[in-house]
């Protein structure tokens, strides 16, 4: 099957104000660019959602009821299989792993785009995997450690 290019029209295709780069959404979620403002876009995106929730009232509840603990499973199984592959705190060497939520991850540089654990319901693998490779693995202890006296990173370092 041949995709076929869309032409990128200059003006938004709902309300005809005019597209740049920074109102104009780029991918529509299949990966095809669009010719609708951002604004349009979101009014679009809202309605349709409004409009699935009065048509679903019982799916719309299991989701928002299921929808954080199956996000947070699947965030606890990316966690444990990493820290297992990891083999434990990265300082003391601590690898009980019956209780995963005493390891955490440690930013060594700046380079901090985001917290892992504050996106578990919404964070995708590949970026997960990626923030965590700029991170190491500690036990929380170690952590208190290091935020108290940076003094361990250095010597982890050398």
């Amino acid at each position: 099957m041949v995709k076929r290019k869309s032409k990128l029209k200059p003006n938004c295709i709902y309300c005809n104000a005019p597209l740049t780069i920074s109102n104009r959404v780029m991918d529509d979620g299949r990966g095809n660019k669009t010719n609708i403002c951002t604004e349009c876009h979101l009014k679009s995106s809202r309605e349709r959602t409004a409009k699935w929730r009065k048509r679903n009232p019982e799916k719309n509840k299991e989701v928002w009821q299921n929808g954080n603990k199956i996000a947070s499973d699947k965030y606890i199984k990316m966690k444990k299989e990493y820290i297992e592959k990891i083999g434990g705190c990265q300082i003391c060497g601590y690898n009980d792993f019956s209780c995963l939520p005493v390891f955490e991850f440690h930013h060594m540089s700046g380079d901090k785009d985001l917290n892992v654990s504050s996106y578990r319901r919404t964070i995708r693998k590949n970026t997960f995997l990626k923030e965590i490779q700029k991170c190491i693995v500690v036990c929380a202890n170690c952590h208190r450690k290091i935020h108290y006296n940076s003094g361990i990173i250095t010597a982890l370092s050398h």
